[in-house]
């Protein structure tokens, strides 16, 4: 039995369905639900946490998105996977953060195909230079937060197109909130995710030199599905 947990607007910065969303990870986090068990229905999740029912449908499309839970035609939806029991550590920000992911899945992948379309060799030099400062600082145990977000960045400036640039900067907050969560809750190993990273943006980087447009579409889709992975699954391993 799921206790009742209505939800208020004590915090103007966050959305009903952000609240809603942050209440289900956490129930899923600490054992009220088992993978495979099916949810509520819309219509029974609105009233126990005292909102509409479209509310309650955009917190669960978030879920999906997040591949939390799976919606079936005709069933409704079941638990997929459980999120870490150190989500709370997260509270009030995972669910502001997985929605930049969302923006940022929305954004990356076709800058990363343009990168590899368009760079040129001062582009490629400074997209060398931002990987090797990121590889360097993650091998020495630094906080390479900042390396990996100019990465990111210098991927976007060798579209040649400076609104990108000018999007992702926008993003920054949230980005590095999303690692700084990420660093806090992975169940992964320290050495895991640190190779792990590290042979993400190498094969992003390598597609761009290629010229390689659909790789590099591909590796950046992977690597911010695996970035929203270690934040989202008990269970991941790299």
């Amino acid at each position: 039995m799921i206790e009742k947990n209505p939800i208020t607007v004590a915090t103007k910065r966050l959305s009903l369905a952000d609240e809603v969303y942050m209440q289900l990870m956490s129930q899923m986090a600490h054992g009220k639900f088992e993978v495979g068990e099916k949810l509520a229905s819309e219509h029974k999740l609105a009233e126990e946490f005292s909102v509409s029912r479209p509310v309650v449908r955009q917190a669960l499309h978030r879920l999906t998105s997040d591949e939390i839970i799976v919606s079936r035609r005709g069933s409704g939806s079941f638990v997929l996977r459980l999120p870490p029991s150190e989500m709370d550590l997260a509270k009030g920000s995972i669910g502001p953060a997985m929605r930049a992911y969302e923006v940022r899945f929305a954004l990356e992948p076709e800058i990363a195909r343009l990168a590899a379309l368009r760079h040129d060799p001062r582009a490629i030099s400074l997209l060398g230079k931002a990987f090797d400062e990121l590889r360097d600082q993650m091998l020495e145990d630094q906080n390479a937060m900042l390396a990996d977000q100019a990465f990111h960045m210098a991927i976007a400036q060798a579209t040649g197109n400076e609104l990108f640039h000018e999007q992702l900067e926008l993003l920054n907050k949230w980005t590095i909130y999303g690692m700084q969560i990420a660093s806090k809750i992975t169940t992964d190993s320290p050495g895991n995710r640190r190779d792990a990273v590290i042979r993400e943006h190498a094969h992003i980087l390598d597609a761009i030199k290629l010229g390689d447009q659909e790789g590099a579409k591909l590796f950046m889709q992977y690597h911010l599905r695996q970035v929203r992975r270690r934040i989202t699954n008990r269970d991941y391993k790299s």
